[in-house]
């Protein structure tokens, strides 16, 4: 027992110290997992919100009902979350099984990732298994990963329009960037939005905290970023 809490330890500082070994493209499986859902570029995210009454609420095993809440199928660089049976999802306030006058109280459980940072796009490459890394965008592209479908009660439209009004990065001391594009894919038992946001001019790791807020449907997102983690071979990968 002993010998796995240490082991798990020293996997733990080398992830959380030196995202630069080893050398790309020699990367374990778990390296690019890590890479892709719980590093300086990607960040995992529970959100709670309220499943409004309008929505489909009777849905399939993969949208409603899989333990902790909504859940989502294995995808690149997603994981399956985890929690207790509940008969409705949510179950915390409102009435009995956390039905509120407005809807269910639940709770999405989301990546967002930085997929225009060169780590992210070779350990894309990996796991999609393409030998080819995409090249650089001239914007920030931002992934936000596991939206559930049942909030898309037709199509993603209206995803879409809510998250190219709201998508919005922040620094301190300098001008706000917002959405220039959307995408939300309609395809699987999940859905992933694809957000292109202009890139800050001179941007410094010094500059501390880049923060990412948007809203899907009634999902309200914010998470911050260090940006000194996020250099990568002496440069600032975002």
């Amino acid at each position: 027992m002993q010998r796995r809490v240490f082991l798990a330890s020293l996997a733990g500082v080398a992830f959380g110290k030196d995202w630069e070994q080893p050398e790309y493209p020699n990367w374990s499986r778990e390296f690019v997992d890590k890479m892709l859902t719980d590093s300086p570029w990607a960040r995992p995210l529970t959100a709670p919100f309220v499943l409004p009454h309008s929505a489909p609420f009777t849905s399939s095993f993969s949208q409603i009902g899989l333990p902790g809440g909504i859940g989502l199928p294995r995808i690149p660089g997603v994981g399956l979350p985890g929690g207790t049976n509940r008969r409705y999802p949510g179950g915390t306030g409102g009435g009995r099984d956390g039905r509120t006058s407005s809807g269910v109280k639940t709770e999405a459980y989301l990546t967002i990732r930085w997929s225009s940072a060169l780590p992210i796009r070779q350990a894309l490459s990996l796991e999609e298994r393409t030998n080819e890394v995409a090249p650089p965008s001239k914007d920030y592209l931002i992934n936000i990963a596991g939206i559930p479908t049942v909030l898309a009660t037709q199509d993603t439209s209206a995803i879409e329009k809510k998250l190219m009004k709201t998508a919005t990065l922040s620094i301190k001391g300098r001008r706000s960037l917002h959405a220039a594009f959307v995408e939300v894919p309609e395809h699987g038992t999940h859905l992933m939005a694809a957000i292109r946001i202009p890139r800050f001019d001179g941007l410094a790791a010094s500059e501390g905290v880049i923060e990412f807020t948007a809203e899907a449907g009634p999902i309200k997102i914010q998470t911050q970023f260090k940006l000194k983690p996020m250099l990568y071979h002496g440069n600032l990968e975002l």
